[in-house]
């Protein structure tokens, strides 16, 4: 028993000093205090616990970050609902604007809902209006999970990007690195650093999980599991659009 402690504190501590170095050596442009504001886009009310916590919880800490939800989560009727748990998950991330929640019957929640990029983009635009937002983070082409409003929503905000608007998308893991928790921070570390993307560490992997508590009405058992395994539970890496590459 002692042996096996001994190994689990071993593993813990090179997964700390891994970390540690990748903090030094990667700091990106998204926490730097001379820019403007940050915009974090979603499609449901949880999306920004389950996948988003490391990167919220850096940026927090060095420039003001808005978040837009294009959807109050309404597929099973619980949508007035989710939306008080989302304003609460926000303020305990350390959100101190207020959250903006999309109601759009274009925009419905569902795997089965296609929403279009245009819809998506007419949205975000009014968003981002008098809010001097510099850097936009949302999902990328795969949505992390395949959701289908994730990806419409990564398609539609990334025909915004522009030299005076980076676009940063979080990038979908493969199934096998996707749910190996703390492990995943060693498959980062061997990443050459770069500007055009960001690698964020959790400080505190409860996060997600008191995050998620928030969100009581989805709390069913295989949400406890994502967040106890969940790679994004403990790092996220977002990588920077080319601004002309959607045009």
């Amino acid at each position: 028993m002692w042996a096996e402690g001994s190994v689990l504190a071993g593993v813990a501590l090179f997964i700390a000093l891994l970390a540690a170095r990748i903090r030094r050596r990667r700091t990106p442009l998204l926490t730097d205090t001379a820019g403007g504001a940050v915009a974090l886009v979603i499609a449901h009310p949880d999306d920004e616990s389950m996948f988003f916590v490391p990167t919220i919880s850096r940026i927090v800490q060095h420039r003001p970050v808005h978040l837009l939800c294009l959807s109050n989560g309404n597929a099973e009727g619980l949508g007035r609902e989710r939306e008080k748990e989302l304003d609460k998950a926000a303020r305990f991330l350390g959100f101190t604007a207020p959250v903006t929640i999309v109601n759009d019957d274009n925009l419905c929640d569902g795997m089965d809902q296609t929403w279009s990029e245009s819809d998506v983009a007419k949205h975000v635009l009014s968003f981002l209006s008098g809010k001097n937002v510099t850097d936009l983070i949302t999902f990328d082409s795969f949505g992390v999970s395949g959701h289908a409003n994730h990806i419409a929503v990564s398609h539609g905000v990334r025909r915004l990007s522009s030299p005076s608007m980076r676009v940063w998308t979080l990038a979908s893991l493969p199934l096998w690195r996707k749910y190996i928790g703390p492990i995943n921070i060693v498959m980062e570390f061997f990443r050459v650093a770069s500007d055009s993307s960001a690698c964020f560490i959790t400080n505190d992997p409860l996060l997600s999980f008191c995050a998620m508590q928030l969100h009581a009405s989805q709390l069913v058992w295989y949400r406890y599991l994502f967040v106890i395994f969940s790679s994004y539970t403990f790092s996220n890496r977002v990588d920077l659009v080319e601004s002309d590459r959607y045009r």
